[in-house]
């Protein structure tokens, strides 16, 4: 499971973004979707879960980077969670 903050009642969650940057990194995004239609819409931050599958298609431990957001110098920040296969 992945635990996500929307940042404000008008933000939906839409999935994950889920890249590979070797052969067994991935680069993991949650996406988010700004309803502009909502009338009225609150500012509280949203903490929610969300899970994902994937196919383990070779025997190293895979390793998952997690966005967190971007630091103060404006560079990515990331997460990494190592998966052993077994």
């Amino acid at each position: 499971n992945v635990t996500y903050l929307l940042p404000d009642g008008c933000t939906q969650y839409e999935g994950f973004d889920v890249t590979k940057e070797d052969t067994t990194v991935r680069n993991v995004v949650a996406i988010g979707v700004a309803m502009t239609d909502l009338v009225s819409c609150t500012q509280a931050v949203i903490q929610e879960e969300a899970s994902f599958n994937f196919i383990v298609k070779y025997d190293q431990p895979y390793t998952f980077r997690f966005y967190q957001g971007d630091n103060s110098a404006g560079e990515p920040e990331f997460l990494e969670v190592v998966v052993p296969v077994n």
